[in-house]
């Protein structure tokens, strides 16, 4: 991978445990060095204004109680199973911006 660049200075983190409060179940922790939060901000806006990343995706709508599709971007990032549950690093592959957005 000679030829990646990571979007955000330093990288972030993330991990799923189990839930801290009574309902059960799992949470997502995710950890940004606050000198990458900008950065981490101008990757999503620049995913968001990327057609090619926009994909259709299914969220929950509480008030319906069911799921619906919407137009999104997913955001991935490698992980592995450990002792404590899943976990993984927040790197993206920086976004080259060709144009400013409307």
């Amino acid at each position: 991978m000679a030829d990646f660049k990571a979007a955000l200075p330093k990288p972030g983190s993330w991990s799923i445990g189990e839930s801290q409060f009574d309902e059960g179940g799992k949470y997502l922790k995710l950890s940004i060095p606050l000198e990458s939060v900008h950065e981490l901000c101008g990757h999503l806006m620049a995913m968001a204004d990327d057609v090619s990343k926009q994909k259709t995706i299914k969220v929950w709508n509480y008030n319906t109680q069911s799921a619906e599709e919407v137009t999104g971007i997913v955001f991935t990032s490698k992980g592995k199973d450990g002792q404590y549950g899943a976990f993984g690093q927040v790197n993206p592959q920086k976004i080259e911006v060709t144009a400013e957005p409307f």
